[in-house]
């Protein structure tokens, strides 16, 4: 039998950046507070923001760093593509990547892609 010593990669984490400048006000405090903003959202009817993905999850880290806002997640449900799209934000707006590890590692990996 085999067994598997080291590090597993977690296909289930991913980032985020945008532009400050490309976002609201409000799409700003809803991405900042947005497992607290989905719940209140489904709880009123939006079909955007009901399901499991929005019910239980932990959320994502969010933080500004110069003129972007970021975020991350190691493992979650919350989907974060959907909650952008129900607040408005486009795609073409938003920098994806598949790693999450630390604050520093994720802004010099977005550093490389801008």
């Amino acid at each position: 039998m085999k067994i598997r010593q080291g590090f597993v990669s977690n296909s289930s984490s991913s980032s985020f950046c945008i532009k400050l400048d490309d976002l609201t006000a409000d799409q700003i405090d809803h991405i900042k507070d947005h497992v607290k903003f989905a719940k209140q959202r489904g709880k009123e009817g939006d079909p955007n923001f009901q399901g499991p993905m929005y019910d239980d999850s932990p959320g994502w880290d969010i933080f500004e760093h110069k003129n972007c806002l970021c975020g991350g997640t190691v493992m979650t449900n919350f989907e974060m593509d959907s909650f952008f799209y129900g607040i408005g934000v486009p795609e073409k707006l938003i920098v994806w990547d598949d790693f999450y590890w630390d604050k520093e590692s994720f802004i010099q990996s977005f550093k490389k892609k801008s």
